[in-house]
């Protein structure tokens, strides 16, 4: 029979070995005795349950690594908060800010269709695309926001995106009609008329890119 220092001895032989032995140990399958696959660090696997279900994060922006305690490059996240310029989803840290992974690279669309005021030509004139984008997007207060189903509230298969969430590019314009100035990061276009002469197929073309 085993004194109780003997088992000490041997409980503690056994605990160090095991110890020692998982370092060695650099790949890691989860829900199966199998080894994983040569080329993965950890590998999931299951008969009955499906996905992998990451820490939901109350995010307040892109640019704060808040509630976390810094930013940490590589960083998966669920943002679960609509705050700043961040919105429920998936996103991950770059080490200096978190970025949305929207899956299929960047996320852009067209500005909806809008009649800019050319009436008299003048300079320093501004008109406010993400406002436009609003109105359009949002069927409250748009009696011409018409749908095949009663329940959509806005155009988009998500909820509105803040003037902070994008970025608004121009891309062409009459220049023999307007000259775009500038345009700051709420959406505020400034710009000149040049000419109240617009050509027939005058238009111009705006793009929102998601950041």
């Amino acid at each position: 029979m085993l004194t109780k220092n003997q088992i000490r001895i041997s409980v503690f032989i056994t605990l160090a070995t095991l110890f020692l032995a998982l370092p060695l140990k650099a790949q890691v399958t989860i829900g199966a005795l199998d080894e994983p696959d040569p080329s993965a660090v950890l590998e999931l696997r299951s008969n009955d349950k499906f996905g992998l279900l990451l820490p939901r994060v109350a995010l307040t922006s892109t640019t704060s690594f808040l509630p976390l305690q810094a930013h940490v490059a590589g960083m998966f996240i669920y943002n679960t908060a609509t705050a700043g310029d961040v919105t429920p989803g998936v996103y991950y840290n770059d080490g200096a800010k978190w970025i949305r992974s929207e899956g299929n690279g960047s996320e852009w669309f067209y500005m909806p269709s809008f009649n800019l005021p050319v009436t008299a030509v003048g300079t320093g004139l501004t008109f406010n695309l993400y406002d436009e984008y609003q109105k359009q997007f949002t069927k409250s207060g748009n009696t011409q926001f018409v749908s095949s189903n009663a329940a959509v509230a806005t155009a988009t298969e998500k909820q509105l995106y803040t003037a902070s969430q994008l970025d608004y590019v121009v891309t062409a314009y009459p220049a023999s009609v307007l000259k775009i100035n500038s345009i700051a990061a709420d959406g505020t276009m400034n710009y000149d008329v040049l000419s109240t002469n617009i050509p027939e197929g005058s238009f111009i073309n705006v793009v929102f890119v998601v950041k």
